[in-house]
């Protein structure tokens, strides 16, 4: 007996035509490493009116991977419901911008997505394609008016596939100080997720953030014309000269809104901890060395060596020698830190906490908790996270970061081993 087929898999179907008209659209993906400001790059393109994208940093393909066997309305379900919940449901978030008053049709969207989706070929293309051709629609745009389709990775694990599906694409890479970099994503899992899971993952996981720009070396080779490497600090410093740059490379005209950040219209709000409400165009300020204030010369020399590689890579200069030994390399800081330290340093995080229901959202997707356990979480939220709920949580995640915690320092462990793989 043959296996039946499951939903929108291995049917042979026509392209539809209303998706031809990505055809003509030039391709632009935005990636960068860890915390660089893309989201703030892309509110740059948010309001030209050549530009389709959807105001948000979406892993599309990963999503078609996970939701390719799904029926239609499964697959919009999740869409609506949780990776773009926000955009969709009209709310305000710390980590994605304000949408309380964006104007989108979820009936359209609906409609739209189903009857495309299940029309055409089953493939990560046809995906996101019918996923931005429903949402133009949703919110009213002329997508005979656009020229360019703009999409913010910020990840690229699936780059060799999009290459191969989009091979006329050009790619702009963010990059930033590998030091800022680093201490822009520390700030965050100190004041959230790492906050749970402890000292050591709030240094481990963005020292393997960063250091998987080896991924990136093929976008390196490719014509100069397709790869624009930006500068964060540039962006900074001379913002109309940086967009300028870009636009000449692209299939767009230079309009004032480049200029003027914004989020599905919406003026453009900061959702780094370190520069918490920081509307429109960064100033000069936001590039100061903040990590000065609790960083020793020791973890500088450290990360240097660490990012020896990328900090000579992307342009930037060394504060110290980046000669640290691997021996003095492997007696990490995170390390040599007491129990007692990296206990107290997890209990404090609950205390930073400023949207309990945002993070419980964020902590559930990042960590992959699952929803069982995580009851526990929403039930210490109930009473209010007194004392005794916050030392329990803390033992429980505890437990539960061991085998992640491992995992991270055996990783970065072989990294360091890598740094020094000359000496043999």
């Amino acid at each position: 007996m043959k296996p039946s087929l499951r939903p929108n898999e291995n049917v042979q179907k026509p392209v539809n035509k209303s998706l031809m008209v990505f055809d003509s659209l030039e391709k632009v993906f935005l990636i960068t490493l860890g915390r660089a400001g893309s989201g703030y790059l892309m509110s740059l393109f948010d309001s030209h009116p050549q530009v389709l994208l959807i105001p948000a940093g979406v892993k599309v393909y990963h999503i078609y991977h996970l939701t390719k066997h799904l029926p239609a309305e499964k697959t919009l379900e999740y869409l609506t419901e949780r990776k773009l919940s926000y955009i969709f449901q009209n709310k305000k978030t710390m980590e994605d911008g304000d949408f309380k008053n964006f104007n989108i049709s979820i009936e359209t969207f609906r409609d739209e997505f189903i009857n495309i989706w299940k029309s055409v070929p089953n493939n990560a293309k046809n995906f996101l394609y019918t996923l931005h051709y429903s949402y133009a629609l949703s919110t009213g745009q002329n997508l005979n008016e656009k020229k360019m389709l703009f999409v913010h990775l910020h990840t690229f694990g699936e780059i060799p596939q999009y290459l191969r599906d989009y091979p006329t694409s050009k790619w702009i890479f963010l990059v930033r100080n590998p030091k800022n970099g680093f201490y822009s994503i520390f700030v965050k899992y100190r004041k959230f997720l790492g906050g749970r899971f402890g000292y050591d993952y709030a240094w481990l996981t963005p020292l393997l953030q960063w250091k998987s720009s080896k991924s990136i070396l093929i976008l390196e080779k490719l014509n100069k014309d397709r790869f624009l490497k930006i500068k964060r600090e540039d962006l900074s410093l001379d913002l109309r000269g940086v967009m300028k740059n870009i636009v000449s490379k692209l299939s767009i005209d230079f309009n004032p809104s480049l200029l003027s950040p914004t989020l599905g219209g919406a003026p453009y709000v900061s959702t780094s901890p370190l520069n918490k409400n920081v509307k429109g165009s960064y100033c000069s300020g936001i590039m100061k060395k903040r990590y000065n204030e609790e960083w020793s010369k020791y973890d500088i020399l450290f990360l240097e060596t660490f990012f020896k590689n990328e900090f000579q890579r992307f342009g930037y200069n060394l504060e110290t020698s980046a000669n640290m030994s691997k021996n003095e390399m492997l007696q990490l800081k995170f390390c040599k830190m007491s129990w007692f330290g990296k206990f107290i340093f997890r209990v404090n995080a609950w205390e930073t906490s400023e949207n309990r229901t945002e993070n419980e959202e964020a902590l559930m997707n990042e960590c992959i908790i699952p929803v069982e356990k995580f009851k526990l979480f929403r039930l210490f939220n109930l009473l209010r996270l007194n004392w005794v709920s916050k030392i329990i949580l803390s033992v429980w995640f505890a437990i539960k970061s061991m085998g992640l915690i491992r995992e991270r320092k055996q990783t970065v462990k072989r990294l360091i081993y890598e740094v020094f793989k000359t000496e043999g």
